[in-house]
């Protein structure tokens, strides 16, 4: 079953600098599914103006210092709209006029230079490839930064025993109406399904996501 939004403070927009008319905005996200910005306003009704590229942003992990994306918009706005990944509700959020402090860094996460095919993926050049399928990692999945993952449609992953999904790299799950990516825990177990500092954006589409927890990894 998709996730509803979380309450109002589930995704926070704070304001960074200001500069040339533009509100200069850092927004993170609390939600355990990643979000879709799409749009910005004066009022918190659902009348908005639309983003001219949505700005995806992915799921914060638990218990680690906050990730922000960046995001410009008219120097008046003081309301993001946003949809939940799966979900066609559109949703609000309240821009807050408060700096985010200087010197905070994100705890580093090793990560192997490279990747071989194996099991649950294949490895060519600099793409990942999920196959159509039913995949059980009972182990951590992380990806390095340099490459593309892809999920081709009706790839169905099944995270156990507290496994998480880790990625630098940006990630396209392609899945149909008919024919969805899934990714779940079948023993509620899941770290999450984490995208950090990709890069580029990623894509996601009929994919649904279920019992997958945040990223909760201790060091």
């Amino acid at each position: 079953m998709l996730i509803a939004a979380q309450g109002e403070n589930s995704v926070i927009a704070r304001i960074q600098d200001r500069g040339n008319g533009d509100l200069l905005l850092k927004v993170s996200n609390t939600h355990p599914f990643p979000i879709e910005v799409i749009g910005y306003g004066r009022k918190p009704d659902k009348s908005h103006q639309d983003l001219s590229s949505p700005l995806f942003v992915f799921s914060n992990p638990q218990h680690q210092p906050p990730t922000y994306a960046d995001l410009a918009v008219p120097d008046k706005t003081k309301y993001l709209f946003y949809r939940v990944a799966g979900i066609d509700s559109i949703y609000t959020a309240a821009i807050v006029d408060w700096q985010i402090p200087t010197g905070v860094t994100q705890r580093q996460m090793m990560f192997g230079d490279s990747l071989k095919s194996n099991e649950l993926f294949e490895v060519s050049g600099n793409n990942i490839l999920f196959k159509k399928g039913f995949h059980v990692s009972q182990n951590d999945i992380t990806i390095p930064a340099g490459y593309q993952v892809f999920f081709e449609a009706g790839a169905s992953l099944d995270l156990q025993k507290e496994a998480a999904f880790i990625s630098l790299s940006p990630v396209f799950m392609l899945g149909t109406e008919d024919n969805p990516v899934q990714v779940f825990s079948s023993d509620d177990t899941a770290n999450g399904f984490t995208v950090i500092q990709a890069g580029e954006p990623s894509r996601i589409e009929y994919t649904r996501f279920d019992k997958l927890n945040t990223l909760n990894k201790g060091g």
